[in-house]
């Protein structure tokens, strides 16, 4: 897929710090992707999925969406690791539960801006762990969602 902006500069201190900051309620992250034709074939091709409005242009073409569509292990998996390539950085992260929403099919060469929010933190005393609560989005050019998703995911300062 192509990357048409990067807004995945982490707020926190850099390397040379003892620990990053803990992320706080609000935090956002986000990125803007775009499915190219041999994206989306490639990808359903790997998952298995045979459908032909992810393979054939001419069928896409005549389809009520009237061009390819990305299929929906595609779409959710680059929505699903825009966490992890967030976090990842600085923590040590697993996901524990993703809930993914489609609510309108991603459209070829479609700019589709992905966005997670934290929306609740239940961190330990200690300060050497926390769970987090993040929820997302995924909208078209013209603001309309096209997947919606939660996530609880767990993350460990990394060693310094």
């Amino acid at each position: 897929m192509t990357l048409t902006d990067d807004r995945l500069r982490s707020p926190w201190p850099d390397a040379s710090s003892p620990r990053p900051r803990w992320p706080e309620l609000g935090d956002r992250f986000e990125k803007t992707f775009a499915f190219s034709a041999t994206e989306i074939s490639d990808f359903a091709a790997r998952c298995g999925d045979t459908n032909p409005l992810h393979h054939d242009p001419e069928y896409a073409a005549n389809s009520r969406f009237r061009g390819l569509i990305a299929c929906g292990p595609h779409t959710s998996a680059v929505f699903i690791a825009l966490i992890a390539n967030w976090f990842a950085p600085d923590w040590e992260i697993i996901g524990q539960e993703f809930q993914v929403r489609f609510d309108q099919a991603v459209r070829v060469d479609t700019p589709v801006r992905m966005a997670w929010t934290v929306a609740e933190i239940d961190a330990n005393s200690a300060g050497t762990r926390a769970k987090l609560i993040v929820t997302g989005e995924a909208l078209d050019p013209a603001g309309r969602p096209l997947l919606t998703g939660r996530a609880a995911v767990v993350l460990w300062p990394k060693e310094r």
